[in-house]
């Protein structure tokens, strides 16, 4: 789920979760979310991805909280993935948030697949994203732990996406210079050229350059379009003569086909639509002669 859809969420939260007391104010708190029914958390956070299991989890997770914290929230990495729903990258992305404790690196589907996009795992790669956070452990510095999961997480929502089509490669600094095996060559190239553009003449200068380039282009595109319907029409008109050739030779054919039989020539002697009787005569006065 994406951060602008959580804080929407988050904002209804904290303003429409109905209050355990009557006459309290809404707001999110462990009472409140302990007493309001399940329908109606659903309902509050129902933008969210699997809604319907985390309204499950919230509920659970409150009444743990309730009963063996105390009502307050474990700071540990054991105790917060001992809450359902809680898992190792929301535990140690909790605990740096919350408490400033770097214990592990958050690794999400992002920071899973940018990583073994660029390599980073060796020619195998990871399976999954506990060996991906493993194998990074193994070797990034622990200073650079806690900020390399929402560096990538951002990198990958707008630059690097998880459709090939949609990357922009042209804008990414690690493919500009030439470190993504992956980056679309075409993309680079541009992005280079308007780099090097950039750099020549200014950013004004560049950008009304290439606004122009882009207008030229779209120009070309229309006239590209309106040739290929012409192409469609002219040979439209191609086919249908074509095929009047093909019908006027098949009649023809045909035509003597008939006049073939009309024709028929009996011992030498033609024949045309006579009756069988004249048929006879006519090959019996051959034959005297």
């Amino acid at each position: 789920t994406k951060d602008t859809t959580n804080y929407v969420v988050m904002q209804k939260l904290y303003n429409e979760l109905p209050s355990a007391t009557p006459g309290g104010k809404p707001g999110l708190n462990l009472e409140n979310i302990l007493a309001v029914a399940p329908e109606r958390l659903n309902e509050l956070i129902w933008a969210v991805g699997f809604h319907n299991n985390k309204t499950k989890y919230i509920k659970s997770a409150a009444e743990i909280l309730r009963d063996l914290h105390g009502g307050d929230i474990p700071d540990t990495a054991e105790g917060l993935m001992s809450l359902p729903g809680v898992g190792p990258k929301m535990a140690y992305l909790c605990l740096s948030a919350a408490w400033g404790k770097v214990e592990g690196i958050g690794v999400d589907v992002h920071v899973h697949r940018i990583t073994n996009l660029w390599g980073w795992h060796g020619r195998g790669g990871t399976k999954g994203p506990e060996e991906t956070r493993a194998k990074l452990e193994s070797w990034v510095p622990k200073e650079k732990w806690a900020e390399i999961n929402w560096m990538l997480v951002g990198f990958g929502q707008t630059i690097c996406m998880s459709e090939k089509g949609r990357r922009r490669c042209g804008e990414c600094e690690v493919g500009l210079e030439g470190l993504c095996r992956e980056a679309d060559r075409g993309k680079v190239r541009a992005g280079r050229e308007r780099k090097a553009r950039v750099e020549r003449e200014g950013v004004r200068e560049a950008l009304r350059i290439e606004y122009e380039e882009k207008k030229e282009e779209g120009k070309k595109g229309e006239e590209s379009k309106e040739g290929k319907v012409e192409e469609v029409k002219v040979n439209g008109v191609k086919e249908e003569l074509a095929a009047e050739e093909v019908v006027e030779s098949v009649e023809k054919k045909e035509e003597i086909e008939v006049n073939g039989i009309k024709e028929e020539v009996v011992n030498g002697v033609e024949i045309k639509g006579q009756d069988e009787e004249a048929e006879k005569k006519a090959i019996k006065e051959e034959s005297k002669d």
